[in-house]
């Protein structure tokens, strides 16, 4: 291939470069459009949180995503464990957040409400939740659920195991870059969590 052959597929098909920043791969297409390259992207706490009651409040660190680094077929993992204190049945929300803030003020994609059980101190509990991207572009759709164990049924929530659907948007705009974030609510002065890990994963559908 001559250089002007060359020069003339990266016109036409675009380039490859390596973002030093987010340390990942970028294809860069003929209109100037970044899109994420990396198949796979995570990020973890490195600290355990304080222990959280009724105030809404950040649990991840934020995993930046560029513009449009999902595909349909995309998969969202979070992944929570910790333990919880509680005396009152209330209804906690994890809202999982996108946006460029990475701050809980980022709109809530989706939402999933667990209700606690009115006894249990310091009961262990993991929370399991799986996204499917369905479509993309800036209507995109998601669809999921959350799966909740814990130790012996009390503390975070009234059942040992339970499987419950995503509610809310279960929608988000991926032609623009952000940050992916779960928020964490007691609902209640009573019951108060301690998050010691939180995990956020997405695999990238080629």
């Amino acid at each position: 291939m001559t250089n002007s052959d060359w020069i003339k597929q990266v016109i036409k098909e675009g380039i490859t470069v390596f973002d030093n920043t987010m340390k990942l791969l970028k294809h860069k297409d003929y209109y100037g459009v970044y899109t994420a390259l990396n198949n796979k992207h995570i990020s973890s706490a490195i600290a355990a949180s304080a222990a959280i009651a009724n105030t809404d409040t950040l649990i991840t660190n934020g995993l930046y995503l560029s513009q449009r680094a999902l595909t349909a077929g995309s998969k969202i993992k979070i992944t929570l464990w910790g333990t919880c204190t509680s005396s009152n049945a209330s209804a906690q929300i994890f809202s999982i957040r996108f946006g460029k803030l990475n701050t809980k003020a980022d709109g809530a994609i989706a939402t999933l409400t667990v209700d606690a059980d009115a006894a249990g101190t310091n009961i262990p509990f993991c929370i399991e939740i799986d996204i499917t991207v369905r479509t993309i572009d800036s209507a995109g759709t998601i669809y999921g659920y959350g799966k909740v164990t814990t130790h012996g049924g009390t503390g975070l929530y009234a059942e040992e195991v339970g499987i419950i659907a995503l509610a809310g948007a279960l929608a988000m705009n991926m032609n623009e870059p952000g940050y992916l974030n779960v928020s964490y609510i007691s609902g209640h002065a009573n019951t108060a969590t301690t998050f010691q890990n939180a995990i956020v994963e997405v695999t990238r559908s080629l």
